[in-house]
């Protein structure tokens, strides 16, 4: 699969992605940062704190703020933000070391998290010239 083929969780399973329980999504998370890819042109940062709160900012320069939970019986990764970012409710598909999130409701992909970054990673994104990615 390559970064511009979006898959179904259906489709994600065929390929071989491991659905990640609860717990693993949790200890995956929280605490960490992450380079992330939307709907095209879109990339962003997102960062989960420990304590269920998050921050994300796109390449358009655009932030938002919001908290986290999972729902320890489904798995399901509820994402709440307090302005305009699109709020998600998915399952988490790891697959070749990238996390992919689905649609609970309709398995069809929201978002993937393609790899951990650190905190001098994150402030160079932030520090970045605004463009479009693609």
């Amino acid at each position: 699969m390559n970064d511009n083929v979006i898959a179904t969780a259906q489709e994600m399973l065929k390929l071989g992605a491991e659905q990640r329980s609860a717990n693993a999504l949790q200890e995956y998370l929280a605490g960490r940062c992450f380079f992330g890819r939307w709907r095209p042109p879109f990339h962003y940062v997102i960062c989960f704190d420990a304590d269920g709160t998050m921050w994300g900012e796109n390449n358009y320069g655009t932030q938002d703020r919001g908290h986290w939970g999972i729902d320890a019986q489904s798995g399901a990764l509820s994402v709440v933000w307090q302005s305009y970012w699109e709020n998600l409710d998915t399952l988490g598909y790891a697959l070749n070391g990238v996390l992919h999130l689905h649609d609970v409701k309709t398995g069809a992909w929201g978002t993937s998290l393609l790899k951990e970054i650190n905190a001098a990673e994150v402030a160079a994104f932030q520090q970045a010239p605004i463009h479009p990615a693609g």
